[in-house]
């Protein structure tokens, strides 16, 4: 067994380092024996499961086998890998606590450790789903698939195998059965009611959602976090006496509209009621977010609620860097620009490092650092040059409306408007 401190020692952390890993210092088992996960025939058993692309499997077999040769030789490494797969696997414990690489250590292959307390994940991920009577392809989808997206983002920043210790909290998602890899998407249940803005609909299908009185507006609609900038103004909701009333964000554009629109309620009511099934898209790293392939997980993850949680699908909405509605304008043959034509797009935030951990595998740092070598990384270099913000768009999808989903058949209706 090993003391914590003398971890620390022989791991080279610094003080900051040391007071980061002991965040959580009660779950440290000082745990120095060998475990499974820290063998190459353990790794051996995984990798077929990744769909890692050839280059990038060659270039992890050579890390991994690296990482489990000093293993062997390291009991300060092996109680390491012990603590990391304790603090995974433990719910309470904050995202925020995870531990420094072994840097020092490991060197190039300091990110080897999670990915393979990933991959030892597994097994309690598929307990978990076989009480729910989820069949085995998506347990592995939850593990092996989302390792590859994680894995990029690493090799992106880094150029080396590997993940970021801070999205292993991700797995305990799985773990309790909050969230499934369906294809190309993860879809998580939330007890709240999403999304968080007023939504109706009519009979013949319209949406309209309403800009909340919290937001601010720039003189062009577009939502602003300068309150003190010329012609800002604030949008007005009401649903009283039979009438609904306010700003309307416009579902492709995201501006808001200054006139005010009214419904009458006769003929529109709430697009979602508390108690309705909505699940929350996440968007996992990867590429190849082709129409097609968006409308297959989205179909299939109608058939998987039903199935398996006896619940109809009322609508998907999601949150993410991909929804921000400047890349119709900087990447408009993208399917990133397609995607959002689909649905109704709305501005959640304004945020200054959306979506830059995905893209670069880094926030910080001086712009001038951030590579502009492909096309996603030079539009993210057109916003900062413009002037612009990021920000983090929102979207929501009627589960009804997925048969028409890629044919771009939105239509604006006539409404009252004063």
């Amino acid at each position: 067994m090993m003391e914590f401190d003398r971890l620390c020692t022989l791991l080279s952390f610094t003080a900051e380092e040391k007071e980061k890993a002991g965040k959580n210092r009660e779950l440290y088992s000082g745990n120095d024996s060998l475990p499974e996960f820290l063998t190459v025939g353990f790794f051996d058993r995984c990798k077929n499961l990744t769909s890692l692309p050839e280059n990038r499997l060659l270039q992890a077999e050579k890390a991994v086998a690296e990482v489990c040769e000093i293993a062997r030789n390291s009991p300060a490494l092996r109680a390491y890998c012990n603590f990391l797969y304790d603090l995974t696997i433990n719910r309470e414990v904050s995202p925020s606590t995870d531990i420094p690489e072994a840097a020092a250590l490991l060197k190039e292959n300091s990110g080897v450790p999670a990915v393979l307390v990933a991959f030892a994940i597994y097994p309690a991920i598929r307990a978990a789903h076989m009480k729910l009577g989820i069949p085995e392809k998506y347990s592995q989808a939850a593990v092996f698939t989302w390792a590859c997206g994680t894995t990029d983002i690493y090799f992106r920043n880094k150029g080396c195998f590997g993940m970021y210790y801070r999205q292993l909290y991700w797995l305990r998602y799985s773990l309790d059965g909050k969230i499934f890899r369906i294809g190309r998407f993860e879809y998580q249940l939330h007890d709240r009611i999403m999304p968080e803005l007023p939504l109706y609909r009519n009979s013949q299908g319209e949406l309209l959602m309403f800009a909340p009185p919290s937001w601010l507006i720039s003189p062009d609609g577009e939502r602003t976090a300068e309150a003190d900038k010329d012609g800002v103004w604030q949008p007005s909701f009401s649903d009283s006496n039979g009438k609904v009333c306010g700003n309307v964000i416009d579902r492709q554009s995201t501006r808001i509209e200054r006139k005010l629109t009214v419904l009458d309620r006769k003929e529109w009511s709430p697009a979602i009621v508390d108690g309705d099934l909505v699940p929350d898209i996440h968007i996992p790293g990867g590429g190849g977010m082709t129409l097609e392939i968006i409308k297959a997980s989205l179909e299939e993850a109608v058939y998987f609620f039903k199935t398996f949680f006896h619940r109809q699908v009322k609508a998907f909405v999601c949150t993410s860097w991909i929804l921000n509605p400047d890349w119709q304008k900087e990447l408009p043959d993208s399917n990133i620009a397609a995607f959002q034509k689909e649905v109704y797009l709305y501005c959640f935030d304004l945020h200054p490092q959306s979506g830059m951990f995905f893209v670069f595998g880094k926030v910080d740092g001086d712009k001038k650092d951030f590579p502009a070598d492909n096309s996603i990384r030079k539009a993210f270099h057109r916003i900062w040059d413009s002037g612009r913000t990021l920000r983090t768009g929102g979207m929501v999808l009627m589960a009804d409306q997925i048969p028409e989903f890629g044919k771009s058949t939105a239509k604006k209706l006539p409404r009252n408007q004063s």
